[in-house]
């Protein structure tokens, strides 16, 4: 956004575009993996996620485009929907809270594997 003058053509630019200032998830409920195991080896508080982000699509000085580098991960998630409580309320907000990741440890698969100690 600081460099926008540098930006030519159609494209609009917003902070929603910032497509490599974001990470998509896939979150796995590993009790429905896992079955009737999944107690003794998963606890229900938690899930397994997969991420996808892309960074260095765009060139900051030129606002050239350029071939993204991906980023995989993998971590843990919280499950909100499993923490304690019922109140219609509290349900209501559990539930809100479970669209979002919260930051956590992951590891990086690509563009190399790492941990990463608190990815946001």
């Amino acid at each position: 956004m600081r460099n926008r003058a540098n930006f030519t053509g159609p494209s609009e630019l917003r902070r929603s575009l910032n497509y490599s200032g974001q990470t998509y998830w896939f979150s796995a409920d590993m009790h429905q993996l896992l079955g009737s195991r999944a107690p003794r080896y998963w606890p229900s508080l938690l899930r397994l996620s997969a991420g996808h982000s892309i960074t260095d699509y765009i060139d900051p000085i030129t606002g050239a485009s350029h071939r993204a580098r991906r980023k995989l991960l993998l971590t843990i998630d919280l499950d909100p929907e499993n923490l304690p409580g019922q109140n219609p309320l509290w349900k209501a907000v559990k539930h809100e809270l479970s669209y979002y990741h919260f930051p956590s440890p992951a590891l990086q698969l690509t563009p190399s594997v790492r941990g990463i100690s608190w990815y946001r």
